[in-house]
């Protein structure tokens, strides 16, 4: 019997949240607010831990291709996640470049690995990561490159409580993977990558 995807089991969630909802010291009879907070919860979890499940896995569309032309790139794509540490959100933008070899892959498939990477709790060069291990697997380019520009609230919120003002540096995350024409795509799209703040 294989396990249960995390974030389905809603009842068991819901426990856990009005547990810790009373553990902190929180009185759901002085605020009704708190009443529906466990159902919420759950089926918040059960939403961004939709990366999880298999029948959600991107079937990703691969077409034939001669190995020659050009980078393909899809910059601005945004993004959500769950910071793995803290269980807060960080979100931002992405850029993917690969530079085809024998498969294209269908142009939303760089959209959809990024949603389904991005939806379970991550860290940000995980996401990155994965992303490029997945094109590899199905299209065996000649290069692919990843860039992800976030903000942190895990950072925002606690600890350092860094605001950011202008483009922050430390909040992108690279992944290249040889070929220097996917190092020239990432040079390309950086700039425009980080002309907005995410």
């Amino acid at each position: 019997m294989s396990a249960p995807v995390p974030g389905s089991d809603t009842a068991a969630v819901q426990k856990a949240v009005a547990e810790l909802i009373r553990a902190l010291g929180l009185d759901a009879a002085s605020e009704p607010e708190l009443g529906e907070t466990p159902a919420r919860v759950a089926d918040l979890y059960r939403e961004i831990f939709g990366g999880f499940d298999p029948a959600q896995s991107p079937d990703v569309a691969t077409f034939p291709h001669d190995g020659q032309g050009d980078i393909v790139l899809v910059r601005d794509i945004p993004f959500h996640s769950l910071c793995v540490h803290h269980f807060v959100p960080f979100f931002g933008r992405a850029l993917i470049a690969y530079l085809p070899g024998d498969e294209l892959l269908g142009i939303s498939a760089m959209a959809r690995l990024l949603d389904t990477y991005a939806r379970r709790p991550q860290l940000q060069e995980r996401i990155g990561q994965q992303i490029a291990d997945h094109i590899e697997r199905v299209a065996k380019p000649r290069g692919v490159a990843v860039i992800l520009e976030a903000r942190h609230l895990c950072m925002e919120m606690r600890g350092i409580r860094r605001v950011r003002h202008g483009r922050d540096p430390d909040r992108a995350r690279r992944t290249r993977r040889s070929s220097l024409g996917a190092d020239a795509a990432v040079r390309a799209g950086a700039g425009a990558l980080g002309s907005q703040p995410p």
